[in-house]
């Protein structure tokens, strides 16, 4: 009998992304309730997802906008990153295989952008 894997489902805030070549990377995920830094996810972000960030982030600008970072310190996995703060979180949905120790999404991927249940 094979095991069955279980997955989580979560809304989360989106209160950055990381810039790589001027292009979206990832989105930085917080939880919405406590705003506690809970990972990145790229896996779901498709091509056409990236542009629309990037034209709305102006991330090929040299120097585009970035909001304050809205944790209280920099997330050990987020340095050495170019990140764009957002001036609200984004919500999004999200799955994943678990929560680690360290309060992470493991695997996460992106289901829905904007409200729950939207297609992406």
């Amino acid at each position: 009998m094979a095991k069955e894997k279980t997955a989580l489902l979560l809304d989360v805030g989106i209160v950055g992304v990381k810039r790589r070549e001027g292009r979206a990377a990832s989105l930085v995920m917080a939880a919405p309730d406590n705003g506690c830094f809970l990972g990145s996810v790229s896996l779901g972000l498709d091509d056409e997802m990236r542009k629309m960030i990037g034209e709305m982030l102006q991330l090929s600008n040299a120097h585009p906008p970035s909001w304050p970072m809205p944790f209280h310190s920099l997330p050990a996995e987020l340095k050495g990153e170019e990140i764009i703060w957002l001036p609200a979180p984004m919500q999004c949905r999200v799955t994943g295989l678990e929560m680690t120790s360290g309060g992470l999404l493991r695997h996460p991927k992106l289901v829905s952008f904007g409200r729950p249940g939207a297609a992406l």
